[in-house]
């Protein structure tokens, strides 16, 4: 899949694994990958986190998966993080993520 957008040693992508689930956004970073599914619940269904959990699988580096919602909890579900979108935007804003 070629890159949509490469700036400061990032490489961001739009991805799909195979067509069967998606992730919304894959950013490549010199140490690891950070796969992002954003949700506009206000909760979070298992199978929400599927596209990261195949994702993860596929990869061939370190995945950072994150899940992106309107609710108001940062959770944990395995690897998965999971952030109010406030939490998210201050995380890209410090450079946490």
């Amino acid at each position: 899949m070629p890159p949509i957008i490469e700036t400061q040693g990032l490489t961001k992508w739009y991805g799909k694994s195979r067509g069967i689930v998606g992730v919304d956004l894959i950013v490549e970073r010199e140490q690891d990958i950070l796969a992002i599914e954003i949700k506009y619940a206000r909760k979070v269904d298992p199978k929400d986190l599927s596209g990261l959990t195949v994702f993860q699988g596929l990869a061939t580096k370190k995945v950072v998966p994150i899940l992106v919602y309107r609710g108001d909890q940062i959770q944990k579900r395995g690897d998965v993080r999971i952030l109010p979108y406030t939490a998210f935007l201050n995380g890209l804003l410090d450079e946490s993520l």
